[in-house]
């Protein structure tokens, strides 16, 4: 699951043949969201057109969809001509116990965050995680510090926490005063895991634990 998350970050969709016929606008762009393999084919907004026969294109706003349980894709954003912002989401339900096994009831309002998609122009890319984000600014905060002789420690843990989704990715660097012996450098300051800590805390994104 995780690998297949990262092979959809790194992924550029684009479908110019489906647009030459249908064009894209607000009232259609989850119908075109809907070819890509960034859909769940399992989710509410599909199983809505199956039970409409098929037919009738994805709608952008969809009431019937706070009636179920699940994973849903819903509009954040529309910049026409050519920008479009798309959330993945799961609806849990309101926490009475309404709906089914098959999504249908009353799902309330309490929604998760799975995972963001812009769409510009034909291009769709999927939003990468906030964790990954900081995770890759730690490590390049420490191999900047490393080139120039920097000791960050014996392994200093960060711990990012994304605040959407709860989850927690620790990143250790490891840089330590071996590696700065290579350098050719005749003195070598150590930065405390407090320091680099507070080298970081300035990000609006997340929160940081060393």
């Amino acid at each position: 699951m995780e690998q297949a998350q990262q092979q959809l970050d790194e992924l550029e969709w684009r479908s110019p043949e489906w647009i030459n016929v249908n064009g894209l606008r607000t009232d259609n762009v989850l119908e075109y969201l809907s070819e890509s393999p960034f859909w769940d084919r399992q989710c509410s907004n599909q199983q809505l057109k199956m039970q409409r026969g098929g037919i009738v294109p994805i709608p952008t706003v969809d009431p019937e969809l706070t009636r179920m349980r699940g994973v849903e894709y819903v509009l954040l954003l529309a910049r026409e001509p050519d920008l479009w912002v798309v959330r993945k989401q799961f609806r849990s339900g309101n926490g009475n116990g309404d709906g089914d096994s098959n999504g249908n009831g009353n799902g309330g309002e309490n929604t998760t965050p799975l995972a963001d998609y812009y769409v510009v122009g034909a291009r769709v890319y999927m939003s990468p995680r906030v964790g990954d984000v900081l995770r890759a600014s730690c490590l390049g905060i420490a191999e900047s510090l490393r080139a120039v002789g920097v000791d960050t420690g014996d392994g200093t843990t960060i711990n990012i926490t994304d605040t959407d989704t709860g989850d927690t990715d620790t990143t250790t660097t490891n840089t330590t005063a071996a590696d700065t012996a290579d350098t050719g450098d005749t003195a070598a300051a150590v930065l405390p895991g407090s320091l680099l800590k507070t080298a970081l805390a300035s990000t609006p994104l997340g929160s940081i634990d060393a």
